[in-house]
């Protein structure tokens, strides 16, 4: 195992579509395509502009907009399946990319719920804690995961 995948938490067995219902974090709701559609499409400009941001060295706003462009391919594979996740519940759009992905991708799914956690620490913090500001090579990371689950949402999509 490398030192990079020791980094991202393990996670335990996927929910289900009905645990995740009971908990309240879905709900099945009348989806039309073009929802999943511009879900993608906003998940794929988020990534070219995370791109551009880090290229003019904004590592922290680019980072912030990786972990969106992750949150919205999470959001187009939820509304595939006729869902809608519940307001201010990302951490269901892990566990429902978990379910869709399958235990092959789990690393990405590991690499996924890290950077939202980060997200959520950079995005609430309280002044004095900490340093809001991001690594350059966390960005990548970042950016990178983003990628890699663009291009499995689009494979999914797809089929």
């Amino acid at each position: 195992m490398t030192r990079r995948e020791r980094r991202y938490r393990k996670r335990k067995a996927p929910m289900t579509y009905g645990e995740l219902e009971a908990r309240g974090m879905i709900r099945k709701t009348n989806i039309q395509p073009e929802e999943v559609v511009a879900a993608y499409k906003a998940a794929t400009e988020e990534l070219s502009a995370a791109k551009l941001l880090l290229q003019k060295n904004y590592p922290t706003q680019s980072f912030r907009l990786a972990v969106e462009s992750m949150i919205m391919s999470g959001m187009a594979l939820v509304y595939r399946e006729g869902y809608r996740p519940r307001a201010r519940a990302i951490i269901a759009l892990v566990h429902f990319a978990e379910i869709n992905l399958g235990p092959e991708h789990r690393n990405l799914i590991n690499r996924f719920d890290y950077f939202r956690q980060h997200r959520n620490t950079r995005a609430f913090y309280v002044m004095g804690r900490f340093d809001p500001q991001v690594e350059p090579h966390l960005t990548k990371e970042a950016l990178d995961t983003a990628q890699e689950l663009l291009i499995v949402t689009k494979e999914l999509l797809a089929s």
